[in-house]
């Protein structure tokens, strides 16, 4: 385990498989963190919350970490009934994650439209429009006479 994510007074067991079930019940402990993150996140998203979702994200980023780090460790199959709560788990996450991609798009659609609201009348929203010698040169045209 990582050093962050093992306790003070960790003792390494004295049986494998009792050092794999605690792998694998770091791991679960880290995929439910990691499922209260996303919830507190979709919360942040759904109140506009830019601090929130911040922290949120570094949260996430760094829980992803810790967990790859376990399971990079746990390369043996789990027990039966942790490889179903794991599974269970695991497809939580992968709903809260789709509904915060969701969520961020239509929060990124709505800044969207605040920007051109905010852009006024003056701005046009086509391509870049050039002085007229630079267009005339553009299309092969001399200016002013030019032969």
């Amino acid at each position: 385990m990582p050093a962050e994510i093992i306790p003070a007074a960790y003792t390494p067991p004295a049986k494998a498989s009792e050092a794999e079930d605690d792998l694998v019940r770091c791991q679960l402990g880290l995929m439910a963190e990691l499922e209260a993150s996303l919830d507190a996140s979709r919360k942040a998203l759904l109140a506009l919350d830019l601090a929130g979702i911040e922290l949120g994200t570094r949260e996430q980023i760094g829980l992803l970490r810790n967990l790859e780090a376990v399971r990079q460790r746990s390369r043996l199959a789990c027990p039966a009934e942790l490889e179903h709560e794991t599974r269970r788990c695991g497809h939580r996450i992968l709903q809260a994650a789709l509904l915060q991609s969701a969520l961020l798009a239509r929060a990124r659609a709505k800044l969207r439209v605040v920007a051109n609201m905010l852009a006024g009348q003056s701005v046009t929203y086509g391509p870049l429009v050039a002085t007229s010698t630079v267009r005339l040169r553009a299309f092969g045209r001399k200016s002013g006479g030019e032969i």
